[in-house]
């Protein structure tokens, strides 16, 4: 036999002082852990756990306040749902983890107290919506910078043959095989923000051919090379949205995991030596330096 319903705070105390009143002796079974604290309190453990549970709480003032802690986060998180009109727990858990719930992420985020985003993961885990909360991805962060409309003109972009451009003759007959490859992805990435792109003016179509419809393909010889190239496929698809900014007098734009998984490349990159000049400096000077990388 289980609990048919959930115990507010005032029943909780209420059944705390009266089990204190009777039985002062030691508490029974083992102590709960928050998991099982919450299931307490959404009354789904079974009666003589239940019980159990019970007797460490009056006993344990650490426990009822981690109790009510959690009442705290749920609260919190219902304020939340209405002021962000985001979807209900009951909505979130028949979701499935392709739909990410970005305004719990920042809620999680935005709280200052240890002990209530600890009780929060423990309640969400009993509703099942923490599987759901997944970080941003970096593809997902680089979207972001494509989600208002950009347009651009031809006649803003310098890297086209016979037009007084720069020549688009490349470099990777020249280079090894890891430098190679980065070249071609990142080319392949420019190739992506150009068709997320508003194209104004004619011309486009050569110029996009210009850069390969595909990634280029890994060799099994060398080493991280899908990180290599899904990274290079990024920074150049990055690079548009920046292109735009800096012909808008704009800052380059960030995204932190771009640079952060670059650093965190276990040897040595020509993509991450561009993009650690870049960084350095965030001038659309060394953007300029980074589109003529691989052009002879």
């Amino acid at each position: 036999m289980s609990q048919s319903h959930p115990l507010s705070s005032s029943e909780i105390l209420a059944l705390a002082a009266a089990l204190a009143a009777d039985e002062p002796g030691l508490p029974q079974g083992n102590p709960p852990d928050l998991a099982e604290l919450e299931s307490w309190r959404q009354g789904q453990l079974p009666a003589q756990r239940a019980e159990e549970v019970l007797s460490h709480l009056v006993r344990q003032p650490e426990l009822m306040q981690q109790l009510r802690q959690m009442e705290l986060a749920e609260s919190e998180l219902r304020r939340l749902t209405e002021q962000l009109d985001a979807p209900s727990p009951a909505a979130l858990s028949n979701q499935s983890t392709e739909d990410q719930p970005h305004w719990l992420a920042q809620f999680l985020l935005s709280l200052t107290r240890p002990v209530w985003a600890m009780a929060l993961v423990v309640m969400l885990l009993a509703v099942g919506i923490l599987p759901l909360l997944k970080p941003v991805s970096l593809q997902a962060e680089l979207d972001a910078l494509y989600a208002e409309p950009l347009t651009l003109q031809t006649d803003t972009w310098p890297w086209r043959a016979g037009l007084g451009g720069k020549s688009i003759d490349l470099l990777s007959d020249l280079v090894e095989p890891a430098t190679q490859l980065e070249i071609q992805a990142f080319r392949h990435g420019v190739r992506k923000g150009l068709m997320r792109m508003q194209l104004s003016g004619k011309g486009w179509s050569g110029i996009i051919n210009q850069y390969p419809a595909q990634p280029p393909a890994c060799s099994a010889t060398l080493r991280d090379c899908e990180i290599r190239r899904d990274l290079a496929i990024a920074t150049g698809y990055w690079a548009i949205a920046a292109r735009i900014r800096c012909l808008a007098n704009q800052p380059l734009p960030a995204v932190e995991q771009l640079f952060e998984q670059l650093n965190a490349l276990p040897q040595a990159s020509a993509l991450k030596q561009q993009l650690t000049q870049l960084q350095a400096k965030a001038q659309c000077t060394q953007l300029e330096q980074l589109m003529n990388w691989g052009l002879k």
